[in-house]
C-alpha cells in the first residue's frame, strides 16, 4: 500500500511539474509572412474529476491571412499522456468546427513543444506536425 501511495504521489508531482512547463504562449518555429501558428496554454481544474487539465487557445493563419483559423475561447483540452512529458487531447478548428485529436510533447532540453495532429478531422489551418518555441525566445 505504501508503494502504491508513493508511486501515485511521484506521478502526480511529475505530471504537475512538467504540466507547468507547458503553460504560456508558444509559436511555430517556421512562422513566415505566408503562414503562422501560435497557441496559448493555461491550466484549468476539471470540476467533474478534480484533475488538472491544460486548456488552450490557438490561431493559425495561412495564405497571407487568406485562411484564418483562430479561436477566441478555449479550443484545446490536453490531459497527461502515457509517455513522459506528453499530453493528448483535442483541438476544435474555428474554421470548420471539426475536432481533431492532438499530441503535445514537451522537450525540456530545448524548452520546445512537439505538436502533432494524430487524428485529423475536417478542414483546418494549423500544422499537422510542428515544433513550437516560447514566444519572444531566441
Amino acid at each position: 500500500m505504501k508503494t502504491v501511495l508513493l508511486t501515485f504521489l511521484f506521478f502526480l508531482c511529475y505530471t504537475l511539474t512538467f504540466g507547468q512547463k507547458l503553460l504560456g504562449n508558444w509559436e511555430w518555429i517556421e512562422n513566415t509572412e505566408e503562414r503562422s501558428f501560435r497557441v496559448t496554454l493555461f491550466q484549468d481544474q476539471d470540476k467533474s474529476s478534480s484533475k488538472s487539465l491544460i486548456k488552450g487557445i490557438h490561431c493559425g493563419e495561412y495564405y497571407n491571412r487568406g485562411r484564418v483559423d483562430c479561436a477566441s475561447t478555449t479550443s484545446m483540452i490536453l490531459k497527461p499522456g502515457e509517455l513522459p512529458n506528453s499530453w493528448t487531447g483535442s483541438i476544435n478548428s474555428n474554421f470548420s468546427g471539426e475536432t481533431s485529436k492532438i499530441r503535445v510533447t514537451y522537450i525540456p532540453d530545448k524548452d520546445q513543444l512537439s505538436w502533432e495532429i494524430i487524428n485529423p478531422s475536417g478542414q483546418f489551418y494549423f500544422p499537422h506536425d510542428a515544433i513550437l518555441k516560447r514566444e519572444n525566445s531566441l
